[in-house]
């Protein structure tokens, strides 16, 4: 295939998306609940990031998500939300600048592309590519492309898949990436991932060529993102911003 600049913004024609989630009267019951409480918890109006944590707190998957992360134990689902929305308050992760954290992604140590066979999108970690000194800004722009993939998920979608390549790691530039993971080491990416969704180094057919300033221009504009980290005019509904920063995802290490 011919090599490529282009961000893929949707999976595989024909893809499912993958789990689904079914909940019993008594689950949605119990939904409603953690809901209200939470709803109890929300800023006041006049709060310049209210607006902010309502969105986050509307999103269809928000609840629900922390029901099931609680084994559907209503008090650990209540000071897990409480305790997300302390750090979210703080932390802010839905208005990171753009320019904030550019100059991490420079070298295409995290580069979010493509989908696999259930719909999620998929970020490439490069430990090797490292270019920077550890920071709290290199922890933010890692929330930051997390979020950028709660952007690209089609609707239904919760999770992503994480790919990391070890080969060019040194003990410095290892990756801890302290998210709700589930880690397979060395699993063969051609049952998980379609030909053409999934990066040639990786053994794909899709022949991405990383040039960082059209691969950001097409991420950011995509995404919506407004200099100061808001959104652009109508892309305030579109994403649905991670909890607590982190994702539940499924990560593949090894290569």
């Amino acid at each position: 295939m011919v090599r490529t600049t282009r961000l893929l913004t949707a999976p595989e024609l024909g893809t499912v998306v993958r789990p689904i989630h079914v909940y019993s009267d008594e689950q949605n019951t119990q939904i409603k609940e953690l809901r209200l409480y939470a709803q109890s918890l929300v800023l006041p109006e006049s709060d310049p990031y209210y607006k902010w944590e309502l969105r986050w707190l509307n999103k269809p998957d928000t609840i629900p998500r922390y029901m099931r992360a609680a084994k559907w134990k209503m008090h650990d689902a209540q000071k897990r939300i409480k305790g997300t929305m302390e750090w979210r308050r703080e932390f802010k992760p839905d208005l990171i600048p753009p320019d904030e954290v550019k100059i991490e992604s420079e070298t295409g140590k995290i580069i979010l592309n493509g989908y696999d066979k259930d719909g999620r999108p998929i970020i490439y970690m490069r430990p090797g590519r490292e270019n920077t000194e550890t920071s709290p800004r290199q922890l933010r722009h890692l929330v930051w492309w997390l979020e950028r993939a709660k952007d690209m998920m089609p609707p239904g979608q919760e999770t992503l898949v994480i790919f990391v390549d070890y080969k060019t790691a040194t003990l410095r530039t290892n990756p801890s990436v302290s998210v709700a993971a589930k880690m397979r080491f060395n699993p063969n990416l051609a049952d998980l991932v379609p030909q053409s969704q999934l990066d040639s180094e990786f053994g794909g057919e899709f022949e991405f060529e990383f040039d960082h300033d059209v691969y950001w221009k097409q991420v950011v504009e995509h995404c919506g993102i407004a200099p100061d980290g808001t959104r652009l005019p109508g892309h305030f509904d579109s994403p649905i911003v991670p909890e607590n920063g982190m994702v539940p995802t499924t990560t593949y290490v090894g290569f």
